[in-house]
């Protein structure tokens, strides 16, 4: 079980990134937005933590900018690189395995 999180380890960064969004909304930080959108890299089901910048109220612009700002960039290159903005290279080799496999059996 060790073996696995450590080689595939998105869920532990996208968990910590949650936790650390979490913490930054009680404080009423925007930087909530940043660790929300890195937990949403890391993990795209982390998203869902974006429903929690709602409760910043001075900062919540600020936040879903900063969300913004550092999401685009990976979109972006996945939409050119993959025709699709949520699709991975993980997603990809999944692809080319089961090609493989059925080519084999």
């Amino acid at each position: 079980m060790l073996k696995h999180v450590l080689y595939n380890g998105n869920e532990l960064l996208a968990a910590s990134f949650v936790l650390i969004t979490i913490g930054l909304v009680a404080r009423k930080s925007a930087k909530a937005g940043i660790f929300a959108a890195l937990a949403g890299l890391a993990k795209y089901d982390s998203l869902v933590i974006i429903i929690i910048l709602p409760f910043l109220k001075k900062n919540k612009a600020k936040a879903v900018l900063y969300g913004i700002l550092v999401t685009t960039p990976w979109l972006l290159f996945n939409y050119l690189f993959f025709g699709n903005p949520i699709e991975s290279y993980l997603f990809q080799i999944g692809e080319i395995q089961k090609q493989a496999n059925s080519y084999l059996g």
